[in-house]
């Protein structure tokens, strides 16, 4: 049976073209708001499609995949009429099988580790700017299918010049290519558009959300990569003023304070699935100053099961030894707080009321500080690179919004208002527990 020749004429305008027509292996869209990304990264994995061949589309979240990635495509395909009525389906997993006999599949990169396995010809990574580096490393691994190299796109507003996304594809490199559009380049936007999401926005943001640039520092609401910097120096901590000379801060005159983000545990999204998971548990560790800089010295961003919690925050603080541990009321149950108690490794933990408030309000403390220059990060080396890097990074691609890779911004935000509060020598929780008293229950009693 013959093949049908389906011919459409599709109007792009000339960086949308520059990007269908590269060659590099790795390629990416890098663009403001509304410069036409997701709709150029639908039609290039339409057009580069082959016959019988396994593809792949993500997106950071399930909601952010199935509310405009999976539309954006499976909407052009049946407009070009590369789709058979009934082969996009959007319940779990989602997937579509174009006309050609290719086959697209979704997937989110919230748990990189579920992306192994299948062997792809191609992958596009949407919004790839909110999605964890892991989850590239791991997709160029998988591009190797029918024994030829595959080929993968990204699309994307920038985040900054540290963020992983320029390092991969701002930097430049071998097979690598960025297309660069800014908003107005975009002939096909409404002609206000542009005008009007300028009058809202700082010169920052019109750089990089209307300007697509990646920028020093570039973010939503933190500059991490602007943050200073400071030496530990043994039992003091070296802090430069930019002159040329230095400040010391003693370790024994500073409180090291705690936050964490635990995993509750959340509905298995892929499956459909009731029972619970382990999701990603954040702990920030900070030395508060005298005069009110926060130094961090750590953070943990990992999957803990959810009985592990309390194990594994005593070995943190087993090692930290901070002098208070806090997080938000809303992830601290009682039933947790006693557990807590059963490790002697764990000092007071304070539940910091949330009083309904989103997460950028209660972000507002250590945003304020931050801008002030009163946080600070450690000199780089290689025991301390990756944290460095992983914190960073989720802190520029903070916006507040629901459903983001932010359990390091909500450790951040908790140790910012916990900062503004604590008062040293003071007990954060007030009386001590009239059960199990000053000391607790250490591991080997239970």
């Amino acid at each position: 049976m013959a093949a049908t020749v389906i011919d459409r004429t599709i109007k792009v305008y000339p960086k949308q073209r520059q990007f269908l027509q590269s060659n590099a292996l790795l390629r990416a869209f890098v663009g403001g708001i509304g410069s036409g990304k997701s709709w150029i990264g639908s039609l290039d994995m339409i057009h580069r499609s082959k016959p019988g061949r396994l593809y792949l589309v993500t997106a950071p979240t399930y909601p952010m995949l199935s509310d405009a990635t999976f539309r954006s495509l499976t909407g052009l395909a049946q407009e070009l009429g590369v789709v058979e009525p009934g082969d996009a389906k959007q319940s779990p997993p989602p997937s579509v099988k174009l006309r050609n006999g290719a086959e697209v599949l979704f997937r989110s990169t919230d748990n990189p580790e579920m992306l192994r396995g299948p062997n792809l010809s191609g992958v596009w990574m949407d919004e790839a700017s909110l999605s964890k580096r892991e989850a590239f490393d791991i997709l160029v691994g998988r591009l190797r299918e029918g024994g030829e190299m595959g080929w993968l796109c990204a699309t994307f507003t920038p985040k900054g010049k540290a963020h992983w996304t320029y390092k991969v594809f701002g930097a430049g490199g071998p097979d690598v290519e960025l297309i660069h559009a800014q908003s107005d380049e975009n002939p096909f936007l409404p002609p206000e558009f542009v005008e009007n999401v300028r009058k809202r926005y700082t010169a920052q943001q019109i750089r990089q959300e209307l300007g697509g640039a990646f920028i020093e520092g570039g973010g939503n609401h933190y500059f991490p990569h602007l943050w200073p910097r400071y030496t530990d120096m043994g039992d003091a901590y070296r802090i430069g003023d930019g002159s040329g000379r230095w400040r010391h801060y003693r370790k024994a005159d500073c409180s090291r304070l705690l936050a964490l983000d635990w995993a509750m545990g959340k509905p298995k999204r892929a499956t459909g699935a009731a029972e619970l998971k382990g999701d990603h548990t954040a702990f920030v560790v900070a030395d508060l100053t005298e005069d009110g800089a926060l130094l961090l010295l750590y953070c943990l961003n990992e999957r803990i099961p959810m009985g592990s919690n309390a194990p594994r925050l005593a070995e943190v603080c087993r090692r930290w030894e901070p002098v208070v541990v806090a997080g938000d009321d809303d992830n601290l149950s009682e039933t947790m707080l006693l557990e807590t108690r059963r490790y002697r490794d764990i000092p007071t933990v304070k539940p910091m009321a949330i009083g309904g408030r989103n997460k950028l309000i209660r972000s507002q403390a250590a945003i304020v500080r931050a801008e002030r220059g009163m946080v600070y990060l450690p000199q780089e080396d290689r025991r301390e690179e990756y944290w460095v890097e992983e914190l960073s990074n989720q802190l520029a691609s903070f916006t507040g919004a629901d459903g983001e890779d932010d359990d390091i911004a909500d450790a951040i935000a908790i140790i910012g208002r916990l900062a503004d509060e604590f008062v040293p020598g003071e007990d954060p929780a007030g009386e001590l527990d009239p059960v199990l008293g000053a000391d607790g229950y250490n591991s080997e009693q239970w």
